[in-house]
C-alpha cells in the first residue's frame, strides 16, 4: 500500500450495498422519531427496536459494536423523560456537534446500565448526526483507524488522535473523509471509515500471512540446501526465487551482487560458463592468441562465499531444465549434494591439473544455497535426470498461490480460476497447464481501453491456449469452451 491516498483506497472498496440500504432506511427515520416523539411508546416499533432493543446481529449503525441488555433497555425506558429531550436536540441540530449534549446522554445512560455501554451510547449519537460523526463507535476500533491511516498514508491532513475522546475523534475523522472525498455524498462517505479500517487490516493480514509463508520457505531452503520451484507458466517462480534470495541474504538488490547470484540456463550454456574453462586471451606484447583457465559464474560465486562464511549466499538458476544439466554441472553433481557440502565433498574438476595446491579441489560451501526454477510443461523437462532431481527438494507454486502473491483483483481471480478449472477438465491437459497470475498482471497494459479483458485474451491468453491444444482433436470446440468460461 505504498504511496496510497485515501481516494485510491476508497476507489478499491466495494461499498456494502445491503448494509447501506438498511442505514439509509432506518437512520433518517430514527432522526425523525427523535425530533417528533416524546414518549418511547409513540415511536415506530421497528425503528425503536433497531436502535434500542435489537441485540442479534446488532443494529444497522453498530457494525457489531455494542448493544443494551434487556434489563438495561427497561431502565432506559423508565428514564425516557430525561433522555428524549437530548435526543431531540441532537436530531434537530444536524450541522454542529454538541459536546455537552453527548456528555449528558452518556451520563444518563451510564446511570441506567450495569456497565459503561460506551459503544451502544456512541451508536445512538452517531446515528442522530450521520453527517458529523462516523459509524465506528468502538473507541479501540476508532483508534485503530487513526493509527492505520497514519502508518499507511502519511497524510499530514490526517487529524491527531485525542486519547479518551471518542466524540471529537469521530467528528474529526469524518470531516477528514468529507474533505478528502468531495465528490461523494454523505451516505457514501458514512460507509468509508469502517470499510477503510477493514481494508487496511485485511491488507495487513495478507502481508503477515505472506511473511509467515516466506519464513517457512526460507526455513525449508535452509534445511535442504537446494530447492526447485516448479509450477505452471506465469506463477511467479522467478520472482519468488529472487524474493527468497533477498530475504535469506539480507540483500535489497535483485540479482548478481556479493551474496546473490543469478543465471538463466539455455541450450547453449555449458560447463565453461558455469564451472570453469579455457578462454582465449591475447596478452599484451604477444602476437599469438593464448588460452587461460577462467572460473565460471558458479565457481567464482562459491569462492566469494568461502571468504565471508558468516553470511548466507543464494544462487538462483532460472529455467534450470532448459540447459543440458549433466554437461553444465559435470562432477558438481556430487559437490552440490546437501549431504556433501563443505570440504568433505570436495572434488577435482576437469581442469584441476592446471591448478596448484588447494585450488585443485572444488567444493560448495555450507553457506551456499541453490534455487532453481522450471515450468512443469516445458518440453525440455526431460533433461532433468534422476541423479539431479534427487539432489533438489521440489516446491510447487500453484496458480491460486500466485494470485495471492501478486494481489490479483477479485475479478481477475475469478476469471483465472474459472479458466483453470476448464483447462483441468480438458482432455490431455491438467493443472500443469494452468495460467498463473502473471498473465493477468498484463491487464494493466490495457486498463485505458474499453474492453481490457478482451485485449488480454486476444493478445496473450488465446495464443497460449491454442498452443496447448496443438495436435489434439476438436480444437475449435475446446477453445469455445475456454472463451465461454472466460466471459467473452
Amino acid at each position: 500500500m505504498e504511496s496510497y491516498t485515501i481516494n485510491q483506497i476508497c476507489s478499491e472498496i466495494n461499498i456494502w450495498d445491503t448494509w447501506l440500504a438498511s442505514y439509509k432506511k432506518f437512520v433518517p427515520k430514527f432522526i425523525e422519531e427523535a425530533k417528533n416523539k416524546e414518549k418511547w411508546e409513540q415511536w415506530d416499533t421497528d425503528v425503536f427496536y433497531e436502535f434500542f432493543e435489537k441485540s442479534s446481529d446488532q443494529c444497522v449503525s453498530s457494525l457489531r459494536q455494542g448493544y443494551f441488555t434487556k434489563k438495561e433497555q427497561l431502565q432506559i425506558k423508565n428514564h425516557w423523560n430525561e433522555l428524549a429531550p437530548l435526543l431531540k436536540e441532537l436530531a434537530i441540530c444536524q450541522n454542529e456537534p454538541n459536546w455537552q449534549i453527548y456528555k449528558n446522554i452518556k451520563s444518563i445512560i451510564r446511570e441506567n446500565t450495569d456497565c459503561d455501554r460506551r459503544a451502544a451510547t456512541n451508536r445512538l449519537v452517531a446515528s442522530l448526526q450521520p453527517q458529523l460523526l462516523c459509524t465506528i463507535v468502538n473507541e479501540n476500533y476508532l483508534y485503530n483507524l487513526f493509527a492505520k491511516l497514519k502508518t499507511e498514508l502519511g497524510d499530514k491532513n490526517i487529524p491527531e488522535y485525542i486519547g479518551g475522546d471518542w466524540f471529537r475523534n469521530s467528528y474529526n475523522i469524518l470531516q477528514y473523509f468529507h474533505a478528502s472525498l468531495p465528490d461523494k455524498g454523505i451516505m457514501e462517505i458514512i460507509t468509508f471509515p469502517w470499510q477503510v479500517r477493514e481494508y487496511i487490516n485485511e491488507k495487513d493480514e495478507i502481508k503477515n500471512k505472506k511473511n509467515i509463508e516466506m519464513k517457512m520457505k526460507i526455513e525449508f531452503l535452509k534445511n535442504v540446501k537446494n530447492i526447485i520451484l516448479t509450477g505452471a507458466p506465469g506463477t511467479g517462480k522467478t520472482y519468488l526465487a529472487k524474493e527468497i534470495a533477498k530475504a535469506v541474504t539480507g540483500s535489497d538488490a535483485d540479482e548478481n551482487n556479493q551474496y546473490f547470484g543469478f543465471v538463466q540456463f539455455h541450450p547453449s550454456y555449458d560447463y565453461t560458463d558455469f564451472v570453469e574453462g579455457l578462454r582465449p586471451e591475447m596478452k599484451e606484447g604477444q602476437k599469438e592468441l593464448g588460452f587461460v583457465l577462467t572460473d565460471g559464474i558458479f565457481r567464482d560465486f562459491c569462492k566469494t562465499a568461502k571468504d565471508d562464511q558468516e553470511n548466507d549466499y543464494v544462487f538462483v538458476i532460472d529455467e534450470i531444465n532448459r540447459g543440458e544439466i549433466s554437461k553444465i554441472f559435470g562432477e558438481l553433481f556430487f559437490a552440490i549434494d546437501p549431504g556433501y557440502r563443505g570440504e568433505k565433498g570436495k572434488v577435482k574438476t576437469q581442469y584441476s591439473n592446471l591448478r596448484e595446491g588447494k585450488d585443485q579441489y572444488f567444493y560448495v560451501p555450507d553457506n551456499v544455497y541453490i534455487i532453481g526454477t522450471m515450468n512443469d510443461i516445458d518440453r525440455s523437462v526431460e533433461s532433468m535426470d534422476f541423479a539431479m532431481r534427487r539432489r533438489f527438494a521440489w516446491m510447487e507454486i500453484s496458480a491460486d498461490e500466485s494470485a495471492k502473491n501478486m494481489n490479483l483483483s477479485d475479478e481477475c481471480k475469478k476469471k483465472m480460476s474459472d479458466l483453470n478449472k476448464a483447462i483441468s477438465n480438458t482432455e490431455g491437459l491438467n493443472s500443469s497447464y494452468h495460467l498463473g497470475a502473471a498473465y493477468f498482471l498484463k491487464l494493466e497494459l490495457y486498463v485505458k481501453n474499453n474492453e481490457p479483458f478482451n485485449d488480454l485474451w486476444n493478445n496473450h491468453l488465446k495464443g497460449l491456449l491454442q498452443e496447448y491444444l496443438r495436435g489434439t482433436l476438436n480444437v475449435a470446440s475446446k477453445m469455445k469452451a475456454f472463451e465461454d468460461v472466460y466471459g467473452l
